[in-house]
């Protein structure tokens, strides 16, 4: 929330640039080896299993049409 009074300036408009996230086969992979885990092996999004896929990136198990 410190960056809100920030929202529109040249300084935010750099740092979305510089901090998007690129949709890549690494993250593709990630997401997908997750969803397996999940809805293949019956595993919780909770487990150690799933997290340790998901939790550095801070991703999320949904599969994107426009990733595929």
């Amino acid at each position: 929330m410190t960056e809100v009074p920030d929202m529109g300036t040249q300084q935010d408009i750099l740092q979305q640039r510089r901090l998007t996230r690129l949709d890549n086969s690494t993250r593709q992979k990630k997401v997908a080896d997750a969803r397996h885990l999940m809805y293949e092996a019956n595993y919780a999004i909770n487990t150690l299993q799933v997290e340790a896929l998901l939790r550095d990136e801070s991703l999320v198990p949904t599969s994107n049409a426009f990733s595929d």
